[in-house]
């Protein structure tokens, strides 16, 4: 779902890479993408629809995105919340949260 944040695609690209995890026998939640404000805000990439004004179909430079890619089982037993920030760039997208991407184990 990352290599899709970049300038000039449609977020249907988001939408359809996160359509992943249904294809591989596990499920996710239903918020792919959002975009940022004082809180959650315009577009919303959702795993059965994209939600937003025609303005922001096209990722365009500046435009700040959360991407939540999280993993659930197929049984809904276990998931995982996971997301970071990004703003669309003429290059692509700058990761703005640098958390570690391994998995944190709790003993």
């Amino acid at each position: 779902m990352e290599a899709q944040l970049k300038p000039g695609n449609d977020l249907d690209a988001v939408k359809h890479a996160g359509e992943f995890f249904r294809a591989h026998g596990a499920q996710s939640r239903p918020v792919l993408l959002h975009g940022i404000d004082l809180t959650s805000n315009s577009p919303h990439v959702n795993i059965e629809h994209v939600r937003a004004f025609p303005y922001e179909r096209v990722m365009q430079p500046g435009m700040e995105l959360m991407l939540e890619p999280c993993a659930i089982t197929s049984d809904g037993m276990l998931g995982l919340f996971f997301g970071h920030t990004y703003i669309i760039t003429d290059e692509g997208a700058r990761r703005v949260t640098n958390g570690p991407d391994e998995l944190m184990v709790a003993e």
